[in-house]
Protein backbone atom coordinates (compact mmCIF):
# COMPACT_ATOMS: atom_id res chain seq x y z
CA UNK A 1 0.00 0.00 0.00
CA UNK A 2 1.37 3.42 -1.07
CA UNK A 3 1.65 6.01 1.71
CA UNK A 4 2.51 9.70 1.82
CA UNK A 5 4.20 10.81 5.04
CA UNK A 6 3.85 14.46 5.97
CA UNK A 7 6.69 15.29 8.34
CA UNK A 8 6.18 17.90 11.05
CA UNK A 9 9.14 19.53 12.78
CA UNK A 10 8.47 20.95 16.22
CA UNK A 11 10.69 22.02 19.08
CA UNK A 12 10.08 20.84 22.63
CA UNK A 13 7.69 22.93 24.67
CA UNK A 14 8.94 24.96 27.59
CA UNK A 15 7.59 24.07 30.99
CA UNK A 16 5.39 27.14 31.10
CA UNK A 17 1.94 25.62 30.63
CA UNK A 18 1.13 27.96 27.71
CA UNK A 19 -0.33 26.44 24.55
CA UNK A 20 2.65 27.52 22.45
CA UNK A 21 5.52 25.89 20.59
CA UNK A 22 8.47 26.88 18.41
CA UNK A 23 7.93 26.06 14.75
CA UNK A 24 10.42 26.38 11.95
CA UNK A 25 8.89 26.63 8.48
CA UNK A 26 9.38 28.12 5.07
CA UNK A 27 7.64 31.16 3.72
CA UNK A 28 3.89 31.16 3.09
CA UNK A 29 4.25 30.94 -0.71
CA UNK A 30 6.68 27.99 -0.55
CA UNK A 31 4.59 26.05 1.94
CA UNK A 32 1.41 26.69 -0.08
CA UNK A 33 3.12 25.48 -3.26
CA UNK A 34 4.55 22.37 -1.57
CA UNK A 35 1.21 21.61 0.08
CA UNK A 36 -0.64 21.82 -3.22
CA UNK A 37 1.99 19.59 -4.80
CA UNK A 38 1.58 17.08 -1.96
CA UNK A 39 -2.18 17.08 -2.49
CA UNK A 40 -1.81 16.35 -6.22
CA UNK A 41 0.67 13.51 -5.57
CA UNK A 42 -1.58 12.08 -2.87
CA UNK A 43 -4.60 12.18 -5.20
CA UNK A 44 -2.60 10.45 -7.94
CA UNK A 45 -1.35 7.79 -5.52
CA UNK A 46 -4.86 7.17 -4.21
CA UNK A 47 -6.13 6.69 -7.77
CA UNK A 48 -3.27 4.32 -8.56
CA UNK A 49 -3.90 2.44 -5.33
CA UNK A 50 -7.61 2.03 -6.04
CA UNK A 51 -6.87 0.83 -9.55
CA UNK A 52 -4.25 -1.62 -8.28
CA UNK A 53 -6.68 -3.07 -5.77
CA UNK A 54 -9.33 -3.32 -8.48
CA UNK A 55 -6.94 -4.95 -10.95
CA UNK A 56 -5.64 -7.31 -8.28
CA UNK A 57 -9.22 -8.36 -7.53
CA UNK A 58 -9.94 -8.90 -11.20
CA UNK A 59 -6.67 -10.72 -11.62
CA UNK A 60 -7.37 -13.03 -8.71
CA UNK A 61 -10.85 -13.71 -10.09
CA UNK A 62 -9.49 -14.41 -13.57
CA UNK A 63 -6.71 -16.54 -12.13
CA UNK A 64 -9.15 -18.60 -10.09
CA UNK A 65 -11.40 -19.03 -13.12
CA UNK A 66 -8.40 -19.97 -15.21
CA UNK A 67 -7.31 -22.54 -12.68
CA UNK A 68 -10.82 -23.98 -12.59
CA UNK A 69 -11.03 -24.08 -16.37
CA UNK A 70 -7.64 -25.74 -16.60
CA UNK A 71 -8.72 -28.28 -14.02
CA UNK A 72 -11.94 -28.94 -15.91
CA UNK A 73 -10.08 -29.23 -19.16
CA UNK A 74 -7.60 -31.60 -17.64
CA UNK A 75 -10.43 -33.66 -16.24
CA UNK A 76 -12.39 -33.49 -19.45
CA UNK A 77 -9.27 -33.96 -21.60
CA UNK A 78 -9.35 -30.42 -23.19
CA UNK A 79 -7.48 -29.53 -26.29
CA UNK A 80 -4.00 -27.95 -26.51
CA UNK A 81 -5.36 -24.82 -28.16
CA UNK A 82 -7.36 -23.91 -25.04
CA UNK A 83 -4.27 -24.42 -22.92
CA UNK A 84 -2.30 -22.07 -25.15
CA UNK A 85 -5.08 -19.45 -24.99
CA UNK A 86 -5.21 -19.51 -21.19
CA UNK A 87 -1.44 -19.48 -20.96
CA UNK A 88 -1.34 -16.37 -23.16
CA UNK A 89 -3.92 -14.60 -20.98
CA UNK A 90 -1.99 -15.62 -17.90
CA UNK A 91 1.21 -14.15 -19.29
CA UNK A 92 -0.61 -10.91 -20.14
CA UNK A 93 -1.92 -10.67 -16.59
CA UNK A 94 1.55 -11.27 -15.17
CA UNK A 95 2.95 -8.55 -17.45
CA UNK A 96 0.27 -6.13 -16.28
CA UNK A 97 1.04 -6.96 -12.66
CA UNK A 98 4.74 -6.34 -13.23
CA UNK A 99 3.89 -3.02 -14.91
CA UNK A 100 1.75 -2.01 -11.93
CA UNK A 101 4.55 -3.02 -9.57
CA UNK A 102 6.97 -0.79 -11.52
CA UNK A 103 4.48 2.07 -11.30
CA UNK A 104 4.16 1.47 -7.57
CA UNK A 105 7.98 1.55 -7.16
CA UNK A 106 8.11 4.81 -9.14
CA UNK A 107 5.38 6.23 -6.93
CA UNK A 108 7.34 5.24 -3.82
CA UNK A 109 10.47 6.83 -5.24
CA UNK A 110 8.64 10.00 -6.16
CA UNK A 111 7.11 10.09 -2.69
CA UNK A 112 10.61 9.79 -1.13
CA UNK A 113 11.94 12.54 -3.39
CA UNK A 114 8.98 14.70 -2.45
CA UNK A 115 9.60 14.09 1.24
CA UNK A 116 13.30 14.96 0.87
CA UNK A 117 12.40 18.10 -1.09
CA UNK A 118 9.85 19.11 1.51
CA UNK A 119 12.36 18.60 4.35
CA UNK A 120 14.98 20.59 2.42
CA UNK A 121 12.46 23.36 1.80
CA UNK A 122 11.57 23.46 5.47
CA UNK A 123 15.22 23.51 6.48
CA UNK A 124 15.87 26.35 4.04
CA UNK A 125 12.85 28.18 5.43
CA UNK A 126 14.10 27.64 8.98
CA UNK A 127 17.51 29.02 7.99
CA UNK A 128 15.91 32.04 6.33
CA UNK A 129 13.76 32.58 9.40
CA UNK A 130 16.80 32.37 11.66
CA UNK A 131 18.67 34.87 9.49
CA UNK A 132 15.70 37.23 9.45
CA UNK A 133 15.34 36.93 13.23
CA UNK A 134 19.06 37.57 13.71
CA UNK A 135 18.92 40.65 11.47
CA UNK A 136 15.88 41.96 13.33
CA UNK A 137 17.62 41.44 16.64
CA UNK A 138 20.80 43.15 15.41
CA UNK A 139 18.71 46.03 14.06
CA UNK A 140 16.91 46.25 17.40
CA UNK A 141 20.22 46.37 19.29
CA UNK A 142 21.56 49.02 16.90
CA UNK A 143 18.46 51.19 17.24
CA UNK A 144 18.50 50.70 21.00
CA UNK A 145 22.12 51.91 21.18
CA UNK A 146 21.33 54.88 18.91
CA UNK A 147 18.32 55.85 21.02
CA UNK A 148 20.30 55.48 24.22
CA UNK A 149 23.17 57.57 22.86
CA UNK A 150 20.80 60.23 21.54
CA UNK A 151 18.98 60.39 24.87
CA UNK A 152 22.28 60.57 26.75
CA UNK A 153 23.41 63.51 24.61
CA UNK A 154 20.05 65.24 24.99
CA UNK A 155 20.18 64.59 28.73
CA UNK A 156 23.64 66.17 28.98
CA UNK A 157 22.47 69.20 26.98
CA UNK A 158 19.44 69.60 29.21
CA UNK A 159 21.58 69.24 32.33
CA UNK A 160 24.01 71.88 31.06
CA UNK A 161 21.11 74.15 30.16
CA UNK A 162 19.55 73.56 33.58
CA UNK A 163 22.83 74.45 35.29
CA UNK A 164 23.12 77.62 33.21
CA UNK A 165 19.54 78.61 33.97
CA UNK A 166 20.13 77.91 37.64
CA UNK A 167 23.15 80.23 37.61
CA UNK A 168 21.11 82.93 35.90
CA UNK A 169 18.34 82.34 38.41
CA UNK A 170 20.70 82.74 41.37
CA UNK A 171 22.23 85.85 39.82
CA UNK A 172 18.75 87.28 39.28
CA UNK A 173 17.87 86.54 42.90
CA UNK A 174 21.04 88.34 44.02
CA UNK A 175 20.22 91.31 41.81
CA UNK A 176 16.70 91.30 43.17
CA UNK A 177 17.99 91.46 46.72
CA UNK A 178 20.44 94.21 45.78
CA UNK A 179 17.73 96.25 44.10
CA UNK A 180 15.44 95.72 47.09
CA UNK A 181 18.18 96.94 49.44
CA UNK A 182 18.83 99.97 47.23
CA UNK A 183 15.13 100.76 47.16
CA UNK A 184 15.05 100.52 50.94
CA UNK A 185 18.04 102.85 51.18
CA UNK A 186 16.46 105.31 48.77
CA UNK A 187 13.24 105.19 50.70
CA UNK A 188 15.10 105.99 53.93
CA UNK A 189 16.98 108.84 52.20
CA UNK A 190 13.73 110.22 50.82
CA UNK A 191 12.14 110.04 54.26
CA UNK A 192 15.12 111.83 55.86
CA UNK A 193 15.16 114.43 53.09
CA UNK A 194 11.45 115.03 53.46
CA UNK A 195 11.91 115.51 57.19
CA UNK A 196 14.79 117.90 56.51
CA UNK A 197 12.68 119.82 54.02
CA UNK A 198 9.91 120.03 56.58
CA UNK A 199 12.32 121.40 59.22
CA UNK A 200 13.73 123.85 56.70
CA UNK A 201 10.20 125.00 55.88
CA UNK A 202 9.56 125.50 59.56
CA UNK A 203 12.83 127.41 59.93
CA UNK A 204 11.96 129.51 56.90
CA UNK A 205 8.59 130.31 58.41
CA UNK A 206 10.29 131.36 61.66
CA UNK A 207 12.74 133.61 59.77
CA UNK A 208 9.97 135.16 57.73
CA UNK A 209 8.02 135.84 60.91
CA UNK A 210 11.13 137.35 62.52
CA UNK A 211 11.66 139.57 59.48
CA UNK A 212 8.06 140.66 59.56
CA UNK A 213 8.35 141.59 63.21
CA UNK A 214 11.59 143.49 62.62
CA UNK A 215 10.09 145.36 59.70
CA UNK A 216 7.07 146.19 61.88
CA UNK A 217 9.39 147.42 64.61
CA UNK A 218 11.21 149.67 62.16
CA UNK A 219 7.94 151.01 60.87
CA UNK A 220 6.88 151.89 64.42
CA UNK A 221 10.18 153.56 65.17
CA UNK A 222 10.06 155.53 61.99
CA UNK A 223 6.74 157.02 63.05
CA UNK A 224 8.24 158.12 66.39
CA UNK A 225 10.57 161.17 65.95
CA UNK A 226 12.62 160.25 68.99
CA UNK A 227 13.77 156.93 67.32
CA UNK A 228 14.73 158.20 63.83
CA UNK A 229 18.43 157.60 64.39
CA UNK A 230 18.06 154.38 66.39
CA UNK A 231 17.01 151.89 63.60
CA UNK A 232 20.47 150.96 62.33
CA UNK A 233 20.86 147.87 64.40
CA UNK A 234 17.40 146.71 63.50
CA UNK A 235 18.08 147.18 59.80
CA UNK A 236 21.30 145.15 60.13
CA UNK A 237 19.38 142.39 61.86
CA UNK A 238 16.73 142.42 59.08
CA UNK A 239 19.47 142.13 56.46
CA UNK A 240 20.94 139.19 58.32
CA UNK A 241 17.53 137.49 58.48
CA UNK A 242 16.97 138.07 54.77
CA UNK A 243 20.37 136.60 54.03
CA UNK A 244 19.47 133.54 56.13
CA UNK A 245 16.13 133.23 54.32
CA UNK A 246 17.80 133.41 50.89
CA UNK A 247 20.41 130.86 51.89
CA UNK A 248 17.69 128.62 53.26
CA UNK A 249 15.63 129.09 50.10
CA UNK A 250 18.54 128.01 47.90
CA UNK A 251 19.26 125.07 50.15
CA UNK A 252 15.64 124.02 50.03
CA UNK A 253 15.62 124.28 46.24
CA UNK A 254 18.73 122.11 46.03
CA UNK A 255 17.27 119.59 48.44
CA UNK A 256 14.02 119.58 46.50
CA UNK A 257 15.87 118.70 43.30
CA UNK A 258 17.80 116.01 45.13
CA UNK A 259 14.54 114.67 46.54
CA UNK A 260 13.02 114.59 43.07
CA UNK A 261 16.07 112.69 41.79
CA UNK A 262 15.79 110.22 44.64
CA UNK A 263 12.11 109.67 43.95
CA UNK A 264 12.84 109.11 40.24
CA UNK A 265 15.67 106.67 41.03
CA UNK A 266 13.40 104.84 43.47
CA UNK A 267 10.75 104.49 40.74
CA UNK A 268 13.38 103.14 38.32
CA UNK A 269 14.51 100.63 40.91
CA UNK A 270 10.93 99.55 41.47
CA UNK A 271 10.52 98.99 37.70
CA UNK A 272 13.74 96.99 37.63
CA UNK A 273 12.45 95.03 40.60
CA UNK A 274 9.30 94.17 38.65
CA UNK A 275 11.39 93.11 35.66
CA UNK A 276 13.52 90.90 37.89
CA UNK A 277 10.33 89.35 39.30
CA UNK A 278 9.19 88.53 35.75
CA UNK A 279 12.64 87.17 34.85
CA UNK A 280 12.72 85.00 37.97
CA UNK A 281 9.23 83.68 37.19
CA UNK A 282 10.30 82.78 33.64
CA UNK A 283 13.45 81.11 34.92
CA UNK A 284 11.45 79.08 37.41
CA UNK A 285 9.16 77.85 34.64
CA UNK A 286 12.15 76.99 32.43
CA UNK A 287 13.87 75.16 35.27
CA UNK A 288 10.69 73.21 36.04
CA UNK A 289 10.33 72.31 32.34
CA UNK A 290 13.99 71.25 32.13
CA UNK A 291 13.62 69.14 35.25
CA UNK A 292 10.59 67.34 33.79
CA UNK A 293 12.38 66.82 30.46
CA UNK A 294 15.47 65.61 32.27
CA UNK A 295 13.37 63.15 34.26
CA UNK A 296 11.70 61.89 31.08
CA UNK A 297 15.07 61.46 29.35
CA UNK A 298 16.43 59.69 32.41
CA UNK A 299 13.56 57.21 32.23
CA UNK A 300 14.17 56.72 28.48
CA UNK A 301 17.88 56.14 29.04
CA UNK A 302 17.11 53.58 31.76
CA UNK A 303 14.59 51.94 29.41
CA UNK A 304 16.98 51.64 26.47
CA UNK A 305 19.92 50.70 28.71
CA UNK A 306 17.97 48.00 30.56
CA UNK A 307 19.04 44.44 29.80
CA UNK A 308 16.50 42.96 27.42
CA UNK A 309 15.68 39.29 27.03
CA UNK A 310 17.41 38.10 23.88
CA UNK A 311 15.20 37.22 20.96
CA UNK A 312 15.05 33.48 20.28
CA UNK A 313 16.29 32.21 16.99
CA UNK A 314 13.10 30.22 16.71
CA UNK A 315 9.77 31.88 16.10
CA UNK A 316 7.52 32.04 19.13
CA UNK A 317 4.06 31.04 17.86
CA UNK A 318 0.74 30.22 19.45
CA UNK A 319 -1.43 27.45 18.07
CA UNK A 320 -4.40 29.83 18.01
CA UNK A 321 -2.57 31.83 15.32
CA UNK A 322 -3.00 29.02 12.79
CA UNK A 323 -6.24 29.56 10.92
CA UNK A 324 -7.89 27.21 8.43
CA UNK A 325 -6.06 28.81 5.48
CA UNK A 326 -2.60 28.54 6.98
CA UNK A 327 -0.21 26.11 5.19
CA UNK A 328 0.88 24.75 8.56
CA UNK A 329 -2.70 23.90 9.50
CA UNK A 330 -3.14 22.26 6.09
CA UNK A 331 -0.10 20.05 6.66
CA UNK A 332 -1.37 19.15 10.11
CA UNK A 333 -4.80 18.35 8.62
CA UNK A 334 -3.24 16.15 5.90
CA UNK A 335 -1.17 14.30 8.49
CA UNK A 336 -4.22 13.75 10.71
CA UNK A 337 -6.30 12.50 7.77
CA UNK A 338 -3.48 10.21 6.67
CA UNK A 339 -3.17 8.68 10.15
CA UNK A 340 -6.95 8.23 10.33
CA UNK A 341 -7.16 6.53 6.95
CA UNK A 342 -4.18 4.32 7.72
CA UNK A 343 -5.71 3.15 10.99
Amino acid sequence: MTSLAVVEHTFPRKDTGDDVFYFYGSTFAHISEETEYVRKIRGTLEKIQSRLFKNEGNTNHVTSNTDKNLANLQQNGGTGSCENSYESKYIQIIDRLEEKELQLVEAHKENSDLQIKLEATREAGAGALRNATRKLYENYIKRSDEHRKSHEEEKQKLQASAVEHEKVFKHSIEKLHTIAERIQDKHEQITELQNLMQRMEEEKSILLEKKRLLEKEISQRMSDPSYKNGCGNTRIEIATVEEQINHLQQLMMSQHQFLHALIQESEDLKNRLKEQDVTIGDLREKISLLESQNKELKNNVEHWSHDKTKVSKGTFVKESMFDAKSPYSRLLHLRTRYVTEKS
